[in-house]
């Protein structure tokens, strides 16, 4: 017995079927990513105008740098990140500072040392967003050097 070879897909039973659903989702997914696109450039905007009202709040630039990611804009996500750790520094010197003077009690001394822990915990995502960045933006040796700078970071000797 021998059997015809069958040589494309398009000869296959069933194949147009496949080739039609496979063209529907190829043109579903497109439209998934244009919404999610505007959505990204709706949510920019925003973002840029809660910074003009409030332009030292973490969390915005935080929000900002994971818009350009998603975006793919990596050159403004790494622009936000720089901003981020800044802010985060100035934060922390303004915690420790405090926690440092004579009259700050045991509440606020929790409070604080909570506030520091979640500065550690922000520094460790924005640098790992910014080694990705980098990585995309063909930098390897600056993605390393964050992920080094991660590594090395030590809550417990704030």
């Amino acid at each position: 017995r021998r059997h015809k070879a069958v040589s494309t897909a398009e000869e296959q039973p069933g194949s147009e079927k496949l080739t039609d659903l496979k063209d529907k989702y190829k043109k579903r997914a497109e439209q998934y990513r244009t919404i999610a696109k505007e959505d990204l450039t709706i949510g920019e905007q925003r973002l840029l105008g809660a910074l003009l009202q409030k332009s030292n709040y973490i969390e915005t630039h935080e929000h900002l740098q994971a818009v350009y990611a998603l975006g793919e804009n990596y050159e403004k996500c790494t622009e936000y990140s720089e901003k981020i750790l800044v802010l985060i520094e100035e934060q922390r010197e303004e915690r420790k500072n405090y926690m440092a003077r004579s009259d700050a009690n045991v509440s606020a001394s929790q409070k604080l040392r909570s506030d520091l822990e979640q500065l550690y915990i922000k520094e460790i995502n924005c640098r790992s967003i910014q080694a990705l960045a980098y990585s995309r933006l063909n930098n390897p040796q600056a993605a390393i050097l964050e992920l080094n700078r991660v590594l090395s970071i030590r809550p417990d000797r704030s």
